[in-house]
């Protein structure tokens, strides 16, 4: 991975590039109750790992996001995705409740916070290269659009309860990131 000299993957400076897959696109369900809206800026990301397959082509992400907002509504009794946005191994970030709607995905913090959940599995290996940079990118229109604070803190779900997400091995490398923060 390329890194600046504060340990920060080099995005290039660009955003133009980011592909933000709407939710029309991924054929998303419409939330089945009223969402909060997001006090903005907020001053932290929490970033998720999916616990789920990883994928690598945009129909593979579409399906992984679909599930996952299936599961979120008809297993955990949610009213929508839990995550504000998904990121897939096909370099592309799925719009989840978006900038503007309040998560559910990390209780305690969902009102101050964007959640970010990297789909896949990272608690032995990390996630490719591609979707830190893209994670980066993604922070850095959030800041531009006003959405996030530019003294932003990272953080891990695990952080605030018992799951292991993100995997240890993601997590390791989370805590080398100069916005990494121990406490909201």
């Amino acid at each position: 991975m390329i890194k600046t000299e504060r340990n920060r993957p080099d995005v290039n400076g660009t955003t133009g590039d980011l592909r933000i897959i709407k939710r029309i696109f991924w054929v998303a369900q419409p939330p089945s109750g009223p969402r909060n809206n997001l006090t903005l800026p907020v001053h932290a990301v929490i970033i998720h790992h999916t616990d789920t397959e990883s994928c690598d082509t945009k129909g593979a992400c579409i399906l992984q996001t679909r599930t996952i907002q299936t599961y979120d509504i008809e297993s955990r009794s949610l009213n929508d995705i839990a995550y504000n946005f998904l990121i897939g191994g096909d370099g592309a970030v799925y719009e989840g409740r978006g900038w503007k709607v309040e998560g559910a995905h990390t209780l305690g913090a969902n009102d101050k916070s964007f959640g970010v959940a990297f789909i896949g599995t990272f608690s032995k290996e990390l996630p490719p290269k591609i979707m830190v940079t893209v994670f980066y990118k993604l922070v850095d229109i959030a800041i531009q659009k006003g959405y996030l604070t530019k003294n932003y803190k990272i953080m891990a779900a695990r952080q605030f309860s018992g799951i292991e997400s993100p995997g240890k091995a993601f997590y390791e490398l989370i805590k080398s990131w100069p916005q990494w923060s121990e406490k909201l």
